[in-house]
C-alpha cells in the first residue's frame, strides 16, 4: 500500500476550515495558495455532495483550467475522485467540479444557481463586467467564494473590492476577518470576509527552485521581487499611460459578440512584426500581429546576431509583410545583419526612431491640435496611440461604443505567451511632465529602471508592430494619427 502524505495546510491558511462568504487569498509566487484551495475543496467534497465551479476570466480549453492540478492532488492523496479529460466527480458523495472561462463562456453562469463553492483563479484578471455577473449569481445557502490571485495593479477590480477596504488590518496583521467595515444593517446578516496575504516565505513546502529564484531576483531587480514574490501590487501612477482595465478588456476581444457580429479581426489579415533588439543583457522581444489581432509575444536572451537570425526565420515562416525595429543604439546594426540573410527581400524592414519628431506633425490629433503641438517625439506619439487603441477597446467592450476595426486591438490568449509581463510593463509606464512644457513625453527606459520598473521590452516591440499600417492598396505607409486616435 502506497503511503499517502498527510493533509496539511500552511499555518496562515488555517481559516480554510471555517465558513466565510468570501475567502480571499493573495500574495506572490510560490505561496501555495492554489494548491491549498484545491486540496481543501477536494477534501470538502468527500464530506457532502458539493457543486464546485472553478473559473477564471480566460479559458479557451480545459488545459487552461485548474483541472489538472485537482487531478494531480487527487492522485497524490488518494482521495477517490474519478475524472476524464474535462470532468472530475466523486462516485460516493456525488461532488462535481465544473470549469469555465467567464469571458469566453458567459453562459456557464446560467447553470450556477446550485453552486456551493466558486473558486476564482487568477482573479486579478477578472473584469468588472464578469464580477457584476458572477457575484449575484452564486447565492445558494451557505455558498462560498475562494478568490485567489497574485496582485497586478491597484486599479484592478479585485484589488479595489477585496483588498483596499481592509488594508489597515492587512498591513498590521497580514489578514482581515469580519464583515465589510462601516456597513451595518439591522436585522440583516452581512457577508463575511477572510482576506489573507501569503507569500513564499509562509509556505513550508515552497520548492527550493522558487526560493533560489526569489533570492536572485531580490538582488538583481528588487522592485520586481516585491511584485512577483512578495505580492505587492503595482501602484497606479498619476500620469499613467495605460489602465489595467483597458489592457484586460483587450484579451480575446476578437471573440466577443461585438467583434464577431461586425466581422472584425479577419483571420486572413496581413502579418506584421515589431522587434526590440538587445545585446543579451536585456531581453529581446518580438511581437506578431495579424491585422489588429496580436498573436505572439516572445522574449528571449541572446546576442544581437543570434537574435536577428531568430527574428528573420520567424518573420519568413509567417510570410510577414514587414518588420519594424528599434534603430536606436544596438538597433543600428539590425538592418545590416538582416539584409545579409537569404530571403531578406521577402519582407520590408522599417526602422523606428523614438527620438524623432512626431509623424504627420501638421495633422490634427483628435481633430484639435497638431501632432507637433501634442507630442514630444515619435515614442510619445505611438505609445499614446496604443493607449488610445486599448481605451477604445475597453469602451467598445463595456459600453458598446461604435468603433472601426482599425481603432481596436485584441490579444489571442491561446497563442500569446508573456501576457502578464506585458501588462506589468504597460501599467508601470508613465508620462513625463516637464516644468513649462506641455508636450506629451513618455518616461525613458533608463528612468524606468531607476524607479525599479521592468524594462518595457515587450511593450516597445508591441508599439513597433503597430507603428505602421497597410492602406487599401496593400502598400505600406504610416497612417495619419487622427484616423485611429479617439478618446471618450
Amino acid at each position: 500500500m502506497t503511503d499517502r502524505p498527510p493533509i496539511e495546510f500552511p499555518a496562515l491558511l488555517n481559516r480554510l476550515q471555517y465558513y466565510h462568504r468570501f475567502n480571499v487569498l493573495f500574495g506572490g509566487r510560490g505561496s501555495g495558495k492554489s494548491h491549498s484551495v484545491a486540496l481543501h475543496l477536494l477534501v470538502e467534497g468527500l464530506k457532502a455532495d458539493r457543486r464546485i465551479l472553478c473559473c477564471r476570466e480566460y479559458q479557451t480549453s480545459i488545459s487552461q483550467s485548474v483541472h489538472q492540478l485537482l487531478c494531480d492532488i487527487n492522485d497524490e492523496y488518494g482521495l477517490g475522485y474519478t475524472y476524464t479529460r474535462d470532468t472530475l466527480t466523486h462516485p460516493i458523495t456525488g461532488t462535481t467540479f465544473l470549469f469555465a472561462g467567464l469571458k469566453s463562456n458567459p453562459e456557464a453562469l446560467t447553470s450556477a444557481a446550485n453552486i456551493t463553492d466558486c473558486w476564482i483563479e487568477e482573479a486579478a484578471k477578472i473584469s468588472t463586467n464578469s464580477w457584476e455577473k458572477l457575484l449575484p449569481t452564486i447565492r445558494a445557502e451557505g455558498s462560498q467564494f475562494y478568490i485567489v490571485f497574485n496582485p497586478a495593479s491597484e486599479s484592478d477590480p479585485v484589488y479595489i473590492d477585496f483588498v483596499r477596504p481592509f488594508l489597515h488590518s492587512i498591513k498590521a496583521t497580514g489578514r482581515y476577518v469580519g464583515t465589510m467595515p462601516g456597513v451595518e444593517l439591522d436585522g440583516v446578516e452581512l457577508d463575511t470576509y477572510w482576506v489573507q496575504e501569503i507569500n513564499y516565505l509562509d509556505n513550508w513546502k515552497c520548492p527550493s527552485s522558487i526560493i533560489s529564484a526569489a533570492a536572485q531576483m531580490k538582488v538583481i531587480d528588487p522592485q520586481k521581487f516585491l511584485h512577483v514574490y512578495m505580492g505587492q501590487a503595482v501602484k497606479d501612477l498619476e500620469d499613467a499611460v495605460f489602465s489595467g482595465e483597458w489592457i484586460d478588456a483587450c484579451m480575446n476581444f476578437h471573440k466577443t459578440e461585438y467583434a464577431t457580429s461586425r466581422g472584425y479581426f479577419d483571420a486572413h489579415s496581413r502579418t506584421s512584426f515589431g522587434y526590440d533588439p538587445s545585446n543579451g543583457v536585456d531581453a529581446q522581444a518580438l511581437v506578431r500581429r495579424e491585422g489588429y489581432l496580436v498573436k505572439d509575444l516572445k522574449l528571449w536572451h541572446s546576442d544581437l546576431g543570434d537574435g536577428c537570425r531568430q527574428v528573420h526565420q520567424t518573420v519568413r515562416a509567417h510570410g510577414a509583410d514587414n518588420l519594424t525595429y528599434d534603430v536606436v543604439g544596438l538597433g543600428t546594426g539590425v538592418n545590416e545583419i538582416l539584409s545579409s540573410m537569404e530571403g531578406a527581400k521577402t519582407y520590408e524592414r522599417l526602422p523606428f526612431n523614438g527620438a524623432n519628431s512626431p509623424e504627420f506633425k501638421f495633422e490634427l490629433y483628435k481633430g484639435d491640435l497638431k501632432n507637433a503641438d501634442v507630442f514630444k517625439n515619435r515614442r510619445a506619439q505611438h505609445y499614446t496611440l496604443l493607449a488610445d487603441r486599448m481605451r477604445n477597446t475597453f469602451n467598445a467592450h463595456t459600453k458598446g461604443i461604435e468603433y472601426d476595426e482599425e481603432d481596436l486591438i485584441s490579444f489571442d490568449t491561446a497563442t500569446c505567451e508573456n501576457l502578464d509581463q506585458l501588462r506589468l510593463e504597460l501599467v508601470g509606464m508613465k508620462r513625463v511632465v516637464r516644468a513649462g512644457k506641455s508636450l506629451i513625453q513618455i518616461e525613458s527606459k533608463q528612468d524606468m529602471k531607476k524607479r525599479g520598473v521592468a524594462s518595457p521590452n515587450l511593450a516597445d516591440a508591441l508599439v513597433y508592430a503597430f507603428a505602421g499600417q497597410l492602406d487599401n492598396s496593400g502598400d505600406f505607409r504610416l497612417m495619419p494619427v487622427e484616423s485611429f486616435a479617439r478618446w471618450i
